[in-house]
């Protein structure tokens, strides 16, 4: 069993969570959408005994992102969860990096996911103060993004996109 599901742009590979662990199935030989090769932790140096989950992978399948969202955070983190960061170093997955501010802050960050351009990420976030003080979403503009040694960055960094309430979602200016 598994959660937090992001399938590849190409349909070829599933990423999901499972045991604290980023996972990944190969899409079988007849292409069903239920034909799955036996699935197996990731290669490379995202999975440790900190917690992984929520993956999302790029739409280039270079760029692993995922959070440390659960019981054990990794340290060098700026808060209760944080997006991370590993590039396909051609057979496995490099040494994972945190995105720093002003996507990750003192709050939680997680469920990622970034634009088909890759220049915006997407978050659950309660990185600001005027939130319902629950987990907003957000984007951050990636090629506007503040060195990671700072984690008190202003407001105006995020773009708060909407609320989720009673089901529907609202678009905020």
């Amino acid at each position: 069993m598994g959660g937090s599901p992001c399938l590849s742009s190409d349909g070829r590979q599933l990423y999901f969570t499972r045991a604290s662990d980023i996972w990944m199935a190969e899409r079988g030989r007849s292409g069903a959408i239920d034909d799955w090769n036996e699935p197996a932790p990731v290669p490379g140096e995202v999975n440790s005994i900190f917690s992984e989950s929520k993956p999302f992978i790029s739409r280039d399948g270079e760029l692993l992102f995922f959070s440390d969202f659960g019981e054990r955070a990794r340290p060098g983190g700026f808060g209760e969860a944080d997006l991370w960061v590993s590039r396909w170093q051609g057979a496995e997955w490099g040494p994972p990096e945190n995105v720093g501010p002003p996507v990750n802050r003192d709050t939680r960050a997680c469920t990622p996911y970034l634009s088909a351009d890759g220049l915006r990420i997407y978050t659950s976030s309660e990185a600001a103060v005027g939130t319902r003080g629950e987990e907003d979403l957000w984007v951050a503009h990636l090629d506007s993004l503040p060195a990671p040694e700072r984690s008190d960055m202003p407001a105006e960094f995020w773009i708060r996109v909407g609320e989720l309430g009673g089901g529907l979602a609202r678009v905020c200016a």
